[in-house]
């Protein structure tokens, strides 16, 4: 099993209602799942298809120029 962390997120109104609106719409055909699963799988989306883009987009700031 693999060790698992705990990090506080904020999310703001809209954000809460996006994924409530994503669990009611899961519920209503039948299936079950936590908000918390949801991040985490949001999460691994991020990671797996945007983690270049971010390194890309955060890093300017640290260029050298010269």
């Amino acid at each position: 099993m693999r060790p698992k962390y705990q990090k506080l997120i904020n999310l703001d109104p809209d954000e809460k209602e996006g994924l409530d609106e994503i669990i009611k719409k899961i519920r209503e055909r039948g299936g079950m799942v936590s908000m918390m699963r949801l991040i985490e799988d949001a999460i691994m989306i991020f990671i797996d298809h945007y983690g270049q883009q971010a390194v890309e987009k955060y890093s300017r700031i640290y260029k050298k120029r010269g």
